[in-house]
């Protein structure tokens, strides 16, 4: 048989397989499901939304003041986690007084919409996770910027390094103040953390060596 007859051969060959495949009765599957048997409860404050931080530049968006919106949040549920960060957050900056700015690579955070951020979760009773940018600024402007955050989201901070040290720092504008802190992960750590029910969830960025933990923290 030459190389022509073969590959002709092979193809009708396969083309007869894909017709029947094609026209066979599809494949029936039953699920059971046991109410009486529950294997365990999602907690109250699992849901979760995640924003880029040139969401937060956009007067008028997580606001208070935008009724619909925290109407709509707060039928997803009373109790979430907003979490700020994404793409946009390694070229964004905090200038209190600047004019706020929503761009890929420019956006600008200032007093107003962080103070309308704080209005927001009060109004949907959620907590927050906010991504610091220590790679551009200075010291000043990173101190700036977490009190201001720090005055909106509570009186402790959990920080997560990219280095995948996890601190507990009191949320104080005087100065900074460490709780506790562990090493919780091998670096390097970029993924948003899930927080839900008092359990931290955690993963690294390392396609290699991919570590996932569950931190019990009440």
């Amino acid at each position: 048989m030459n190389r022509r007859d073969f590959l002709a051969n092979n193809a009708f060959a396969a083309g007869a397989l894909v017709a029947r495949s094609a026209f066979a009765a599809p494949a029936q599957y039953s699920v059971t499901v046991r109410t009486d048997r529950p294997i365990g409860l999602i907690a109250p404050d699992f849901m979760g939304l995640g924003y880029e931080i040139s969401s937060v530049s956009r007067p008028g968006l997580l606001s208070r003041s935008n009724q619909m919106y925290v109407q709509l949040v707060r039928t997803l549920g009373t109790r979430g986690v907003i979490r700020i960060g994404g793409n946009t957050a390694d070229y964004a900056k905090y200038s209190p007084k600047a004019a706020a700015v929503s761009s890929a690579r420019g956006t600008v955070v200032n007093d107003a919409v962080l103070k309308d951020l704080g209005g927001f979760l009060e109004a949907t009773g959620w907590k927050l996770i906010w991504a610091l940018d220590l790679g551009q600024g200075t010291e000043a402007d990173a101190i700036a910027e977490a009190r201001i955050i720090s005055s909106i989201a509570g009186d402790r901070l959990l920080i997560l390094k990219e280095t995948g040290e996890l601190i507990l720092a009191a949320a104080s504008p005087q100065a900074y103040r460490p709780l506790a802190q562990a090493q919780i992960l091998p670096p390097t750590v970029r993924a948003l953390p899930a927080l839900s029910d008092g359990l931290l969830y955690v993963r690294n960025s390392d396609t290699r060596n991919a570590v996932l933990v569950c931190l019990n923290l009440r």
